[in-house]
């Protein structure tokens, strides 16, 4: 932390201690709910990309362009990582599914990083289950303006093969389930119930059959 932050920066770092059984989606939200100023930003705790890349997210937020980024790591190429190729086609195909799903373009679903206005976060954050993809249906619910941010990822370290590929296909085929859930059913559900009670409101009054 020394080599990163100077002395001066420390009072604006505050550190949370978690339970070790705390899963990833609640420390997410322990974070986001504790953290200070008006942009909030997730990042990815391996630290595949650059921390440096995050100012690009804020002044991208603060310029006024953007309501909402979702960081892609399918833009730059990463050196020697296995099954890359694999992997891009799989986000690539998904993708055109979501981006119809959230009416904007998305090429990354399962990146980590994103940012945000704090006051957009406290609107939709009872809806969150799932931070990874919670955030951005929620951001096409209340139709914030989604970009995405090109970032530099380097080579992950960990095992790569084909069951970990296979379960990637699994997490997404759930989430477009859920999100078209979400995102279509529901609203379709809410727009009938509202009709029907318009036209049996309309119907009692014509018929003069109400009480005062």
């Amino acid at each position: 932390m020394d080599c990163c932050i100077s002395k001066e920066t420390y009072r604006y770092v505050k550190a949370i201690f978690l339970n070790k059984h705390d899963a990833q989606n609640n420390a997410v939200k322990i974070g986001l709910d504790n953290a200070g100023g008006d942009i909030l930003i997730t990042y990815y705790p391996g630290m595949l990309s650059d921390p440096k890349e995050l100012k690009r997210f804020y002044n991208l937020l603060a310029s006024g362009r953007a309501e909402f980024i979702n960081a892609t790591r399918l833009i730059y190429p990463v050196k020697g990582q296995a099954l890359r190729q694999l992997n891009i086609t799989i986000n690539l195909i998904f993708s055109r599914f979501f981006s119809w799903l959230l009416g904007q373009r998305i090429t990354d679903i399962l990146s980590d990083n994103k940012a945000f206005f704090r006051k957009d976060y406290l609107k939709i954050k009872k809806g969150i289950s799932s931070f990874q993809f919670d955030l951005l249906f929620l951001a096409s619910k209340n139709k914030l303006n989604i970009l995405e941010m090109p970032i530099h990822y380097r080579e992950y370290s960990g095992k790569q093969n084909y069951l970990r590929s296979f379960k990637r296909i699994l997490i997404l085929l759930k989430m477009c389930f859920v999100g078209y859930w979400k995102l279509k059913i529901i609203p379709q559900v809410s727009l009938f119930v509202n009709l029907k009670t318009i036209l049996d409101l309309n119907t009692i009054f014509k018929t003069g059959k109400h009480e005062i």
